[in-house]
This record gives C-alpha cells, sequence and structure tokens, in this order.
C-alpha cells in the first residue's frame, strides 16, 4: 500500500528534492530572491516571508511540476546547528533523556543569529506515510539540509569574492592583491570540493542503492523503515554531522570563509568602476554634441558665411569621440592610485585583515585534515580516506 497508493518513492523523491538539494536552480533563485531576508537577524524575521519567496522560486523552477511541491514549509529554527547536534550526541550519551528541547539554550536573541542559519524546512506527512516520513526522520531530514545549505551558501558568497576580485581587474593591482586572489582561491577549492564530496560521494550513490532497495529487496513496513533509517543515519555519519569535534571545526573554517568573503566585499565596494555612471556621461556628451551640430546647421542655413565655422566646428569636435574613453582611463587610474593608497604598509586594514584570516585559515584546515586522518585510520572509514585526498591532493597540510 505504502508503494503504490501512497507513492511512497514520489514522495521521497520529493523530499530529496528540497532537504538533499537535489534541485539545485531552485536554490539559485531562493538565495537571490530572499538575500536580504537571510542576513536579517532570525528573531526580527517571520517565516512566512520567507516561505513565499520559497514557493516563488518554486514556481519558476524545474520543481515546479512536483505535484506535492505545496506541502513544504518553511521553519526559523531556535538552535543553530552546532548546539542542537551537540545536545543530540550529548543526550545519546546518557541513560535518562531529557527532551531535547529543554537541552539546547535558545539561539533566537543572540543578536549575531541570523536567518540564514536558523532557516530549515518541514514537510506536512499524512498517515500512513508517516510511518516511514516520522518526526525523527524529517529532524534527519532538516540536520542535513541545514549543513548543506550553510555550505552552499558560504561556497556563493567566496564565489561573490571571485567576482568582486575581478571588478578590480582594470586596475593593475595584481601584485598588491595577490595574497588575496590566492587565499579566496584556496577557500573556494576547500569549500567547492567539500560540497561535491557531500553531493556525489555520500547523497547521489546512498540514494540510489536505497532506491535499489525499496524497488526489489523489501517486502514487509519494517523493511523499509530500516533501509530508510539506514540511507538518513549514513548520510549524517559521512557529511560528518555525527562528530561534534568535526563538525566545530569544520563550522569554524566556513566562518572564517565567510568573514573573508564580507571582508572582500566591503574593500572592493569603493572601488567599483561605475560602468553606468560612464555610460550615461558618454551619452549625454554625444546628445550636447549632436544638439550644437544640429544648431550650427540651422545657423549656416540662416547665415551662409556661418557655414565655413560651422565645419570648422564640427572638425574640432571629431576629437572629443574619444572623451567616454579619456574619462573611463582617468577613472582607472584615480581608482588604481587610491587601492595602492589604501593597501600600503602592513598597517593596512585590509592587509592585516588578510593576513590574520591566511592563518586562521591554515590553522583551522590542517588541524581539520589531522582529525579527518586520524579518524580514517582509527575507524578504517573509506569515505573519510576519499575525503582527505579530495581535500589535500598533494598531501601540503598534512605532511
Amino acid at each position: 500500500m505504502l508503494r503504490t497508493e501512497q507513492d511512497l518513492m514520489k514522495r521521497l523523491r520529493s523530499i530529496k528534492h528540497y532537504f538533499l538539494m537535489d534541485q539545485g536552480d531552485f536554490f539559485v533563485d531562493f538565495m537571490d530572491l530572499a538575500e536580504t531576508e537571510l542576513n536579517l537577524r532570525a528573531d526580527k524575521l517571520l517565516a512566512s516571508r520567507l516561505e513565499s519567496l520559497l514557493h516563488l522560486s518554486l514556481q519558476s523552477s524545474t520543481c515546479s511540476s512536483d505535484p506535492y511541491k505545496d506541502d513544504l514549509v518553511c521553519v526559523l529554527s531556535p538552535h543553530d546547528l552546532i548546539s542542537q547536534m551537540e545536545a543530540i550526541h550529548e543526550r545519546s550519551q546518557k541513560v535518562g533523556r531529557a527532551p531535547l528541547s529543554s537541552s539546547i539554550a535558545s539561539s533566537l536573541n543572540d543578536p549575531g543569529y541570523k536567518a540564514i542559519d536558523a532557516l530549515t524546512l518541514d514537510y506536512k506527512v499524512s498517515w500512513p506515510l508517516s510511518l516511514v516520513i516520522s518526526s525523527g526522520a524529517l529532524n534527519k531530514y532538516q540536520m542535513i539540509f541545514r549543513h548543506l545549505f550553510f555550505c552552499r551558501h558560504v561556497e556563493r558568497r567566496l564565489c561573490d569574492a571571485w567576482r568582486n576580485h575581478q571588478s578590480t581587474k582594470e586596475l593593475a593591482l595584481r601584485s598588491a592583491l595577490m595574497t588575496s586572489y590566492c587565499l579566496r582561491q584556496r577557500m573556494l577549492h576547500f569549500q567547492q570540493n567539500f560540497v561535491y564530496y557531500m553531493m556525489f560521494e555520500v547523497i547521489s550513490p546512498r540514494w540510489h542503492a536505497l532506491e535499489h532497495q525499496l524497488g526489489t529487496e523489501i517486502s514487509t513496513v519494517d523493511d523499509i523503515l530500516n533501509c530508510h533509517r539506514d540511507f538518513l543515519d549514513q548520510c549524517l555519519k559521512e557529511c560528518l554531522l555525527t562528530d561534534p569535534d568535526l563538525l566545530r571545526v569544520l563550522t569554524k573554517l566556513m566562518t572564517v570563509c565567510l568573514t573573508f568573503a564580507n571582508g572582500i566585499d566591503r574593500f572592493t565596494k569603493p572601488y567599483r568602476l561605475d560602468e553606468e555612471a560612464i555610460r550615461n556621461e558618454r551619452e549625454a556628451e554625444r546628445d550636447r554634441r549632436a544638439d550644437k551640430k544640429a544648431r550650427d546647421e540651422a545657423d549656416a542655413m540662416l547665415n551662409p558665411s556661418q557655414k565655413l565655422k560651422s565645419r570648422r566646428t564640427l572638425a574640432a569636435a571629431v576629437p572629443r569621440r574619444s572623451s567616454g574613453v579619456d574619462l573611463r582611463r582617468a577613472r582607472l587610474k584615480e581608482l588604481s592610485d587610491d587601492v595602492r593608497q589604501a593597501l600600503t604598509g602592513d598597517m593596512s586594514p585590509f592587509v592585516r585583515m588578510t593576513a590574520e584570516l591566511e592563518v586562521q585559515f591554515d590553522t583551522l584546515l590542517a588541524e581539520f585534515m589531522q582529525q579527518l586522518l586520524h579518524r580514517s585510520h582509527l575507524q578504517y572509514n573509506s569515505h573519510l580516506s576519499n575525503l582527505c585526498t579530495r581535500l589535500d591532493y598533494n598531501g601540503f597540510y598534512t605532511q
């Protein structure tokens, strides 16, 4: 009945689209639409506002044909992911288990707790599907989603940092900004490879195995429950969500990446070439020349003696066609001088910020890699070895 009348596999695929971020275009649209709201404090934002943007993104994505998309609900969790995972881990070590909500302090009053940290999803499920997609299973989906969503957010901000760096490429400052270029690329390499690992080396193969089991190897409800539980537990484990120490270092790493991306945005913002202003000024200059030409031609028709003078005026105006290019070059030189002055000396705020974040990133990444290696040798987990190879292919951090 679950597989036929209740469309169990279609329901699970629908959940996979959203909680496991199977449909990338949907979340790209959502993060673009809700960027302002996601950067607000969690206690200052209504979940209904995010939910309306969520469903607006759904309508224009490949998920629009999903018959169960209206069962998706947006929620702002009162607890950050680290606190929630640590509380679950501590609770699992105790014999007498207190309710989870009473063991975690709310993060909503923390001014640094933003909507992007609190965002999670929920899903409306009715009986008998709730036997398989239970509240416990949904909690696991939510933890994986929050982890993936934050990782995607950090990756997106580092891509924004790349675009901000690109906006300075005409300023002839490659040597002055080389340290920040290299640091950004190393951060982006780490983040993109970690996201790739979770999506394609953990979730995707585990999902295909689940589909195969549900399609051929199960005969009872207990078999379905066991397969589904094993799938979620494996995803949680291999995405490093069941190891509080690794998760804590990983979160610090991504926080350093976010701080760097935000710093790049603040630094480059005043020095971005305003192409629109230059274009508008060039068009205004062209309009002024056209008006003057029309007036001179009208005067020449009324007064033939002015004809020669009009031709000379037009000839003199020809060199001014390059005034737009000259204006752009002048603005580029001015911006280059300003940036060089801002980068002069070791006491420059930007130089100091880059140096400090580089030390923090290298230290945390080395610690993260050492912990991964230690656990892979201790527990004989192939997924940790694969992640080590992907993140540190040349052994730079583990030598």
